[in-house]
């Protein structure tokens, strides 16, 4: 065995070639030290110490069913074919780069010791696949990005780590919920009392129906509905994240019912934003609206009453694979 100093490891990383590896946390950079190429399996912790983006860059290079999931997972090792390296060193720039946390590891190349880590290593995946499908990965990864989400706007994460100016194109949602289309109506109400004392710390706000289930850390997609069930022209569909929700927070005149008193607010007084979904270009725009108006999409559409964003959980995925399709066919 040879120890390695946090100056040693990157290094020897590369030499190792691992192709098997159990970490806790991966970095946004986690393939500046490992050749994705190699990998067979790799074993981590979803949990806030693991970068989501980073995860779901990983899943696409490798496919969701090399990566496994393990909640408690603390150890750290890099299993090669004559070389293992075992340590406390995640797979990120902080565990790996010289410049990162002080870490120590040792270089392992007796055949037994490398034998046992493997032994160890299925024994792990085997935990791992009792607690996670691929389903359950995904969600757990948007679930993820939705911590991230509020870790970068209260300045706990740096914006840098998240993903960066996501195309269309290149969006997968990973779950029914990542985020939430819903229309707008114009009109004049007042804040309760609830919410008049943060009314000047507001900068974007959104109605939902009382008994929606809604959650903070989340993009809306917001889109102007017309008289007539249709899309408005002028008005193009934005992005609001949702910093805080209150119940009840909307007061109308006594005469009229109004079913969307429940608010999701985004705050100003927050510098950083996270990053959004996808870009909203002129194609993207296009691409939505056209899509928003085929028939098997109509619960996109505010002819109920109330409208609820969770009638169109079922068909969400459907509705951004329909609507990537149009928009890739309108590009080529």
């Amino acid at each position: 065995m040879i120890l390695l100093r946090s100056e040693d490891i990157k290094n020897a990383l590369k030499e190792c070639k691992p192709n098997r590896i159990a970490v806790a946390y991966v970095g946004n950079d986690w393939n500046e030290y490992i050749e994705p190429s190699i990998i067979d399996e790799i074993i981590i912790s979803p949990t806030i110490g693991s970068n989501p983006y980073a995860i779901e860059e990983m899943a696409n290079k490798l496919s969701w069913e090399k990566i496994y999931f393990l909640d408690n997972l603390h150890a750290k090792f890099y299993i090669g074919e004559s070389v293992a390296i075992l340590g406390s060193s995640n797979l990120s720039k902080n565990g790996i780069d010289v410049n990162g946390l002080q870490e120590a590891s040792v270089e392992i190349y007796d055949k037994e010791l490398i034998k046992e880590l493997n032994t160890y290593f299925n024994e792990l995946k085997e935990k791992a696949k009792e607690g996670y499908s691929v389903g359950g990965k995904k969600k757990k990864v948007s679930e993820l990005k939705t911590k991230w989400n509020q870790a970068v706007r209260q300045s706990f994460i740096k914006r840098s780590f998240a993903s960066q100016n996501v195309d269309l194109s290149e969006y997968e949602p990973l779950h029914h919920d990542d985020f939430y289309i819903v229309w707008y109506k114009p009109g004049n109400y007042e804040y309760t009392g609830d919410v008049k004392h943060i009314k000047h710390l507001i900068d974007e706000d959104m109605h939902f129906a009382d008994k929606d289930e809604v959650k903070t850390g989340k993009w809306i997609l917001v889109w102007r509905l017309t008289n007539s069930n249709t899309p408005h022209k002028n008005e193009k569909p934005c992005w609001i994240y949702i910093d805080e929700i209150f119940d009840n927070a909307v007061e109308t005149n006594a005469d009229e019912e109004y079913l969307y008193k429940k608010l999701a607010i985004f705050r100003a007084d927050r510098p950083e934003k996270p990053p959004v979904p996808f870009e909203l270009n002129k194609e993207v725009i296009d691409s939505f609206r056209h899509t928003l108006m085929q028939e098997k999409f109509k619960s996109f559409i505010g002819d109920t009453k109330p409208f609820y964003v969770r009638d169109t959980f079922p068909v969400f995925k459907k509705f951004i694979s329909e609507m990537k399709q149009y928009y890739n066919r309108i590009r080529a």
